[in-house]
């Protein structure tokens, strides 16, 4: 049941891929199922950084602002 019940927090698909990957790496507990289902979580809700023209990047801070 602990795990049902990680669907309706995390939503169905996404369950249903973190069981598929417990299967895979033949982790069967519900503490194990739960790990994986939360880190799926958090690396599709992780933002992809800005792209804009007036953003400076690590390469106008390496050369001093000299660019």
């Amino acid at each position: 049941m602990a795990i049902l019940r990680l669907g309706n927090a995390f939503g169905p698909d996404l369950l249903e891929k973190a069981c598929g990957l417990a299967l895979e790496r033949q982790t069967l507990s519900s503490p194990a199922v739960k790990q994986i289902v939360k880190r799926m979580a958090t690396e599709l809700h992780q933002k992809s950084p800005i792209e804009h023209e007036n953003i400076r990047g690590a390469n106008y801070y390496a050369s001093n602002g000299t660019t």
